[in-house]
């Protein structure tokens, strides 16, 4: 961004609209599934309403239920959320094939990985797991 845009307006992700605490949100950053997860964990404490501001930008607005909840306060926890959200999507694409490994594996009749173990027989000890000889 360039000097001359970093203006208050720009920089404010928190503001208050009206009787709503608002939050706009870059879909650049956040995907628009991790909005709505975080969203969904706010809907005991307020109303929330999620609409796309511009192309690149989403508005999230809060309004409390009852008064023992700020919604400014909210937002910010709303932010870091959001936050928890999108690291979760990212390190679960990241673990998506280990996942589905042991997965299938677990729910598998046969044996993925060293079947031969699978029909060893417990006394012949193959991996010598039982070797009395060494100490630990």
């Amino acid at each position: 961004m360039l000097k001359n845009q970093l203006t208050e307006e720009n920089l404010a992700f928190v503001f208050q609209e009206q009787q709503f605490c608002c939050v706009k949100i870059s879909s650049n950053v956040y995907r628009l599934e991790a909005i709505l997860k975080a969203t969904y964990k706010f809907t005991d404490k307020c109303y929330i309403h999620v609409e796309p501001a511009t192309q690149d930008k989403f508005l999230v607005r809060f309004k409390t239920k009852n008064q023992c909840y700020s919604s400014q306060e909210l937002a910010h926890e709303f932010c870091n959320e959001l936050l928890d959200q999108e690291l979760r999507i990212i390190i679960a694409q990241e673990t998506e094939a280990v996942r589905n490994l042991i997965m299938a594996h677990a729910f598998s009749k046969t044996a993925l990985i060293e079947p031969e173990l699978e029909i060893a027989d417990y006394i012949e000890d193959p991996l010598k797991i039982g070797r009395q000889d060494e100490k630990f």
